[in-house]
């Protein structure tokens, strides 16, 4: 089957492009990218004009996501990864990586192997960094970089003692995506382990490839960080709010 990456961004356009120039030439001719904007103003400019132009305007899906009142990111971004899944063509498996986490140059061949070994969920090791802002000198702190070396076993995940709380690019057939119809919207930090007690019982297989698939970046303004208390939110409702705009950037083609 062809892939549909599914890519939530949040306006970063630099980083988007930079994953662009990642994805490419990683690319298929049937496969597709789904690129799930959190803002009602779509994106534009020479950095678009540059995505539209290495993808190719005909395989790009461009989703416009207006929350009509603030949510956490927990349920923020994870809706966000299930309605690009809900709008990727059908017949295309699917495979998460957020904007800021730059993938390997052969990680979707590692993913269509799985995929045609059998596997239902695929998910590999990565490399972790996280810039914290608001330090007492004043200067951006860039933590060392940190190897996430990860385990499967029925029941549960094994991780390393390193306290990373990235999930990293992980995979998913389509057939299995509709099953269990994506994410839950409440479950952090253990998302990943939750998918996968999901997709057991549900008779899927399940694979953990020992390659790096993509380097894990936290920012002030991700998930994680509001998770690890570096940006922290309060009194913020938890269900998001929203509507679906149609996006006059890229017209959809099926």
């Amino acid at each position: 089957m062809p892939l549909a990456i599914v890519t939530p961004t949040r306006r970063r356009m630099q980083a988007l492009y930079e994953q662009a120039t990642r994805i490419a030439p990683q690319l298929e001719p049937d496969d597709c990218w789904v690129i799930v904007v959190d803002g009602d103003i779509p994106p534009q400019g020479k950095l678009l004009t540059a995505i539209n132009s290495l993808i190719g305007e005909h395989r790009l899906y461009w989703v416009l996501l207006h929350y009509l009142r603030q949510a956490v990111p927990v349920a923020r971004v994870s809706h966000a990864r299930n309605v690009g899944g809900a709008m990727a063509p059908a017949g295309f498996d699917i495979v998460e990586v957020d904007d800021h986490d730059p993938v390997e140059p052969k990680t979707l061949e590692l993913v269509r192997k799985a995929f045609d070994d059998g596997a239902d969920y695929v998910f590999g090791n990565y490399r972790q960094r996280s810039f914290i802002y608001g330090h007492p000198s004043g200067r951006v702190m860039v933590e060392p970089w940190q190897d996430v070396r990860r385990s499967y076993s029925p029941g549960g995940f094994e991780r390393n003692d390193i306290g990373a709380d990235g999930i990293g690019l992980r995979a998913i057939r389509r057939s299995l995506w509709d099953k269990l119809g994506g994410w839950s919207l409440d479950v952090w930090p253990q998302a990943d382990k939750d998918f996968a007690l999901r997709a057991e019982r549900a008779g899927a297989s399940i694979a953990c490839l020992p390659e790096f698939l993509c380097t894990v970046t936290i920012e002030p303004d991700s998930l994680s960080a509001t998770y690890r208390g570096i940006n922290p939110l309060k009194e913020i409702p938890l269900e998001p709010d929203y509507e679906i705009i149609q996006s006059p950037v890229a017209e959809a083609v099926s």
